[in-house]
C-alpha cells in the first residue's frame, strides 16, 4: 500500500509539472502578443488555455481520488492538498492569460505612453510563473521566497500604470475607453502574479509544513 501511494504521488507530481510547463508557455505566449498581435500567436494562447483547463480538472479529480480512497497523512496529505490548490491557481493563470490576450487583439499597445510599464509587468509575471514552477520542480524554498518578493514589484508597476491612465483620462476624456482596456490588461498581469505567488506559498507549505503568514491587506 505504501509503495502504491508513492507511485500515485509520483504520477501526481508528473501531472503537475506538465501543467506547470503549459502555464509557463501560455504566459510567455500572452506576453508575446503585446509585440505580435497576429492571429497565429493569439490562437496559440487560446489553445493552451483549453489544454490547461483540461489538465487542471484531471489533477483536481485525481487529488480527490487520493483523498477519498487513499486517505494520505502527514507529508503525503500536504503534497496532495498543495497540488489541488496549485492546479487551481494554474488554471486561473491560463484563464487570465487568455482574457488579457482577448483584449490585446483590439488595442495598440505600443501607442500607449505607459506601455513600458505594462511590458515590464508581462516580463516580471512571466519570470514569476517560471520561477514558481522551478521552486516546485526542485523543492527550492529560496526560489519560492523570491517569487513572493517579486509580487511586490509587480504590484508597484500596476499602481504606476493605473496612475498613468488616470492622468491620461484627465487630459483627454476621449481616451477613457482605451484606457480601461489597458487597465484591464495590467490588472490581468497583476492577478497572474498573485497566482504565481500562491503557487510559491503552496511549495513552502509542502517543504515547511505551513503557509507563509500574510497581512489582511495582502490576502490573494
Amino acid at each position: 500500500m505504501v509503495h502504491n501511494m508513492d507511485r500515485q504521488l509520483q504520477s501526481l507530481d508528473g501531472r503537475l509539472i506538465a501543467l506547470g510547463g503549459c502555464c509557463c508557455e501560455i504566459i510567455e505566449s500572452a506576453a508575446q502578443t503585446l509585440h505580435d498581435q497576429g492571429d497565429t500567436q493569439i490562437q496559440k494562447v487560446f489553445e493552451l488555455d483549453e489544454r490547461i483547463d483540461h489538465q487542471a480538472m484531471e489533477i483536481q479529480q485525481y487529488c480527490m481520488y487520493l483523498m477519498l480512497m487513499r486517505t494520505p497523512v502527514a507529508s503525503d496529505l500536504r503534497s496532495v492538498t498543495a497540488a489541488m490548490h496549485m492546479a487551481q491557481d494554474m488554471e486561473r493563470i491560463g484563464d487570465q492569460a487568455a482574457d488579457l490576450t482577448q483584449i490585446v487583439r483590439f488595442v495598440d499597445v505600443q501607442a500607449f505612453t505607459g506601455a513600458t510599464n505594462i511590458l515590464q509587468m508581462a516580463e516580471k509575471t512571466t519570470d514569476m510563473v517560471r520561477l514558481a514552477m522551478d521552486s516546485y520542480l526542485y523543492n527550492d524554498a529560496a526560489k519560492a521566497q523570491a517569487v513572493i518578493q517579486m509580487d511586490d514589484e509587480v504590484d508597484a508597476l500596476f499602481t504606476r500604470v493605473r496612475q498613468e491612465l488616470i492622468d491620461l483620462i484627465a487630459r483627454d476624456t476621449q481616451q477613457a475607453a482605451s484606457c480601461m482596456d489597458f487597465l484591464m490588461i495590467a490588472k490581468y498581469f497583476e492577478r497572474i502574479g498573485d497566482h504565481a505567488q500562491n503557487i510559491a506559498d503552496w511549495v513552502l507549505y509542502v517543504l515547511q509544513g505551513e503557509l507563509p503568514a500574510r497581512d489582511d491587506t495582502r490576502q490573494k
